[in-house]
């Protein structure tokens, strides 16, 4: 037992040196990593020292070498910068050559241009003046045209304008207004307060007011100093009006006529005059007037042949075989001229022969004549014959046109003494 003990003993004193052998030697070994360690290190340090002692060098070896390379990229950027400056200088003296040949080449090309646009322009003058030419021509037709027709215009006005003065001379107009019958009643007790004004050369005068009839007798004489020099109006005007007390009078009716009608003559006339305003298309009245019309220097006619003729007509004493047509009046007749009005007129034709015309009536549509015309027939033939009445309208610088016809049979009017409404058929 104490040997085994013993020697456990012994053999864990062994193992106790062997491990303390171990300790030393591994101390012993660590020590001597240490040292290698350090060694090592000391030996790394050096080699960073050289290294970094090495990239110092380098550094300012590279540094040395920046320095270089700048100075040399100023010296080649002055180099390149003279370069440039020199090539500049040598593009802008090529600019400017080429500036100039590009003048050169431009004064050419406008001077031959200008050379082709005078020749042009010579040609195009040429041209011009032929055709400038040709339009003075016909200008100069067209003028020469004109003027003739303008001649021709002016001679004609020239000669209305004599036949005018010839109508209208200067002289002394008397109107004599006897009476009016059959006057439009005006006033609610149907009856009128007629008066009639008498309008000559502009100037207007009037009869006395006659209160509360319908036939009023005036015998009143007017006269009038006719002047065509200062007298635009070349008609005589008559107007029937009724008078009212409280407020504007009215106007009944009109009628008018020439002046050259009654030149160096004095004629009794019966006058229809023609409604206006609510009597428009309606007769009126009936005045019973003498006029008359006598020039400076000349004296008067006594009653016309028309008259005379108008008298039979009331006495009944037509000779067999005779025919006393009497136009009193136009109504609603077609308007010709540019002023909405006409200057008509009517032609009496039997058996191809013009019998007789009425005066011309002026700018009006609605015409008075009470003109009569007297002519034989032939008993033989009165069952074929007929009366044709033609309408016409007054032209002053061109011919007259017809605006109407009608045709009433002869035996319409045989032994009988009738007041008929013809109407006109339109021609042309």
């Amino acid at each position: 037992m104490e040997l085994q003990l013993f020697q456990f003993n012994y053999h864990q004193i062994q193992n106790k040196n062997k491990n303390k052998n171990k300790n030393k030697n591994k101390n012993k070994n660590k020590n001597m990593n240490k040292n290698k360690k350090k060694n090592k290190n000391k030996k790394q340090e050096q080699d960073l020292e050289q290294e970094q002692q090495e990239e110092k060098e380098e550094e300012e070896v590279l540094l040395v070498v920046i320095k270089e390379k700048h100075l040399n990229s100023e010296e080649l950027d002055k180099e390149q910068t003279k370069e440039d400056q020199t090539e500049e200088k040598n593009e802008e003296q090529v600019n400017e050559e080429q500036v100039q040949e590009d003048l050169v080449d431009e004064q050419q090309s406008e001077e031959q241009q200008g050379i082709e646009e005078q020749y042009n322009d010579e040609e195009y003058n040429d041209e011009a003046d032929v055709q400038q030419e040709d339009e003075v021509e016909a200008q100069e037709e067209a003028d020469a045209e004109e003027n003739q027709q303008l001649q021709v215009e002016q001679q004609q006005i020239i000669k209305e304008t004599a036949k005018v003065d010839d109508d209208y001379p200067k002289g002394i107009v008397e109107v004599t207004v006897f009476g009016v019958k059959n006057v439009a009643a005006m006033d609610s007790n149907g009856k009128s307060d007629p008066y009639i004004n008498i309008i000559v050369g502009g100037i207007t005068q009037k009869t006395q007011k006659k209160k509360n009839t319908l036939n009023a007798e005036f015998n009143e004489t007017f006269k009038f100093d006719f002047d065509p020099s200062t007298a635009q109006e070349r008609d005589i005007k008559v107007e029937l009006w009724d008078y009212d007390t409280i407020g504007d009078d009215d106007q009944i009716g009109k009628a008018s006529f020439p002046l050259s009608e009654f030149k160096g003559k004095k004629e009794k006339r019966i006058i229809e005059f023609f409604g206006v305003n609510k009597n428009y298309g309606q007769n009126t009245g009936t005045g019973d007037f003498e006029i008359s019309y006598i020039p400076e220097g000349e004296t008067i006619q006594e009653e016309s042949i028309q008259q005379k003729e108008l008298q039979q007509i009331d006495d009944n004493k037509e000779q067999p075989g005779t025919v006393i047509t009497k136009i009193l009046s136009c109504r609603e007749l077609y308007c010709v001229d540019q002023n909405i009005q006409s200057d008509p007129y009517v032609r009496v034709i039997f058996k191809g022969q013009l019998k007789g015309k009425t005066r011309k009536a002026t700018d009006t549509l609605h015409a008075n004549y009470n003109e009569s015309f007297k002519f034989h027939f032939d008993k033989e033939t009165q069952d074929q014959d007929t009366i044709q009445f033609e309408l016409w309208e007054r032209d002053a610088l061109n011919d007259d046109n017809q605006i109407g016809k009608a045709e009433v049979p002869l035996n319409y009017f045989l032994d009988n003494k009738e007041e008929a409404e013809i109407t006109f058929e339109g021609v042309n």
